[in-house]
């Protein structure tokens, strides 16, 4: 079956997220690897109930083996510096077992390698470090799914928002980077497993992300702003605001603004799309 070693996908040529819906009339290539499983994140996107339960089958039936060496991989990279599960203080294990309420080195492992446990917080509190005192741990809820006390930026590369399809860098000492899964900076991420992370967006976020758009638009006077009143009406703040002239007639504008999720983007970029003057808006990553 291939998709019992999937690695990722092409669409019309181009890398495109799993998790992305396709639209009638595209061409898919699916991107196949030697060794490589299903992943439990699949269970979040995948639609037709035949394609979960393959996937909890698979996952069940994985050799314990396979998933206890595929958690030492990720913990390995995850304690950073060199370090290996070796070199931690049994203590440290000894306490992090408890915490987990396991019995084994092994089946911590297991848990890491089948995606029930984040590799950078066992490695965290492995390391006993404290928890990240930055604003973002500790003045608001964070945005990802089980990623009390790491440290998590968000990548300017490719400003993910809630709801885009997302994949986290595991970077050691430095937390998680998240990234929108077609990013171009992460491209072939599925090559090194132990530096990537499937992560969820949390079902609640309260608190306004940046993303950066593009709208081409012709040189009349008052369309900049208009185009500023349209972005206010839609409840949004404009950050910053660079302008190119492509000819006389006509000039790019690269804005980065906020929105609370990928609906309300969608929304102030439909809002700009109606706009009299407006010849085209895109959303602006890498």
């Amino acid at each position: 079956d291939i998709g019992h070693s999937c690695v990722g996908a092409r669409v019309d040529r181009q890398p495109y997220p799993l998790s992305q819906q396709l639209t009638s009339g595209q061409t898919v290539e699916i991107i196949t690897a030697p060794g490589a499983r299903p992943n439990a994140a699949w269970l979040n996107f995948v639609v037709s109930s035949k394609a979960r339960a393959k996937i909890r089958q698979l996952l069940k039936n994985l050799k314990r083996d396979d998933s206890v060496n595929l958690g030492r991989r990720l913990l390995n990279h995850a304690l950073g510096n060199g370090r290996k599960i070796t070199d931690i203080p049994q203590e440290n294990i000894s306490r992090e077992l408890v915490r987990m309420k396991l019995a084994t080195l092994d089946d911590l492992l297991a848990e890491v390698g089948l995606g029930n446990a984040m590799s950078v917080v066992v490695a965290r509190n492995l390391l006993n470090e404290p928890e990240s005192n930055t604003e973002e741990s500790t003045t608001r809820k964070l945005p990802i799914k089980g990623a009390d006390g790491v440290l998590i930026t968000f990548a300017k590369c490719c400003r993910p928002v809630p709801g885009d399809p997302i994949i986290a860098h595991i970077s050691p000492g430095k937390g998680l980077v998240i990234h929108h899964e077609s990013c171009r900076n992460i491209r072939g991420y599925e090559k090194e497993p132990e530096k990537f992370m499937a992560v969820e967006w949390d079902n609640d976020i309260d608190t306004d992300f940046i993303a950066e758009i593009k709208v081409d638009m012709f040189n009349h006077q008052g369309a900049l702003a208009n185009l500023t009143a349209a972005i206010n009406d839609a409840n949004s703040s404009i950050q910053s605001m660079n302008t190119e002239e492509k000819d006389g007639r006509v000039y790019c504008a690269f804005i980065r603004l906020t929105a609370k999720d990928r609906i309300q983007l969608a929304n102030i970029m439909r809002k700009i799309r109606i706009m009299p003057d407006v010849l085209r808006v895109s959303r602006n990553r890498n």
